[in-house]
């Protein structure tokens, strides 16, 4: 091997040299340690990889089994309503909270009459994003959960205010089955285009995976 072959080579220090200097690492921060940062790129990589090359949308009878008008804010709820003519998706778990054990530490817990307790943490500072957003949005969930499991977590986060105006949950998901969209148990799939009173230009979503919205990737932001 010369000379040349052998600097081509990544040794670990360059690895890491080269994360902190990659373009979106200042998207999630100096906190987050390399390896998972890491992880993160290789999980958009596949997630961007498998919604572009193999995922196939639904049938349009599918589609419009799965229509629905998403509950509009209340013109009174922040006074620059005009601002929040498009709306903002956000995923559940991962995103906004964590899901935890009783036996570990949470920050909320929750008790569910006829269930088990539901204990989970809160993003850091995603209270005052909520707040923050709903200026300038409509703030939904799209989460693949149950119903049962999601509303009482979305209550909680409304209690001081209600930055939330409605929840899409797993009934409203697409499942897959080898990359084709179908009833059958696979990715559950957030297809954007069963929103009824809103063109796609006017949606956004952030969820933790790529093949969530991979049907409209265009319209979708990942986040760690």
């Amino acid at each position: 091997m010369d000379q040349k072959e052998e600097s081509s080579k990544d040794q670990p220090g360059d690895i890491h040299e080269r994360i902190n200097r990659h373009p979106y690492r200042h998207l999630v921060g100096t906190t987050i340690d390399k390896e998972s940062f890491k992880k993160h790129l290789a999980m958009l990589y596949r997630g961007t990889v498998y919604s572009v090359k193999f995922l196939k949308g639904p049938s349009e009878k599918y589609l419009n089994s799965k229509m629905l008008t998403l509950p509009e804010p209340k013109s009174n709820y922040h006074a620059n309503t005009a601002n929040r003519k498009k709306f903002l998706v956000l995923d559940l778990d991962e995103t906004l909270i964590h899901t935890v054990q009783p036996r570990e530490k949470s920050d909320v817990v929750l008790k569910l009459e006829g269930m088990d307790s539901l204990c989970f943490n809160i993003r850091p500072y995603c209270l005052e994003f909520l707040e923050k957003m709903s200026e300038h949005f409509a703030i939904y969930v799209f989460t693949a959960s149950t119903p049962a499991y999601a509303t009482p977590i979305i209550e909680h986060l409304n209690k001081k205010n209600k930055t939330i105006h409605g929840v899409l949950s797993r009934p409203h998901c697409m499942e897959t089955r080898n990359g084709t969209v179908v009833s059958h148990s696979g990715f559950y799939i957030k297809d954007l285009r069963i929103i009824k009173n809103r063109n796609l230009k006017d949606i956004v979503m952030v969820d933790n995976l790529v093949h969530s919205f991979g049907l409209q990737i265009d319209n979708g932001i990942p986040i760690l």
